[in-house]
């Protein structure tokens, strides 16, 4: 939809840039509009967990800061099993299909237009 962006010239907004080095290439940023392929559903029996799959992030445990971005895409309910989080808050969005997720302090079904933040 967008035309591919294309850099202004840096030295015009030199006092703009404070932190970082702009010359360090991994450094460099597009506003570019990305978009990640739908996960395939599982064809096995696949739960919460075996169906989790990292797709970027930032920061880390080190820094006591940061994002990590993942995708899920399961089959099967996880039955006697639990998934502990302790990195910190977790919202998961599902695309199709309802999930039921049991916390300490109840149940919540959510589903597709829905968010879960624990």
């Amino acid at each position: 939809m967008h035309k591919p962006f294309a850099p202004c010239d840096a030295k015009r907004f030199e006092r703009w840039l404070s932190v970082f080095d702009s010359e360090d290439k991994r450094l460099h940023v597009t506003p570019q509009q990305f978009r990640w392929k739908a996960q395939r559903f599982p064809t096995d029996k696949t739960t919460f967990i075996e169906g989790i799959v990292t797709m970027g992030g930032a920061g880390g445990p080190m820094m006591k800061d940061g994002v990590s971005i993942l995708l899920y895409a399961c089959n099967a309910s996880m039955e006697k099993e639990a998934f502990y989080n302790s990195d910190g808050d977790f919202l998961i969005v599902p695309q199709h299909g309802a999930l039921l997720v049991k916390t300490e302090l109840g149940r919540i079904r959510v589903e597709p237009l829905e968010i879960c933040v624990i």
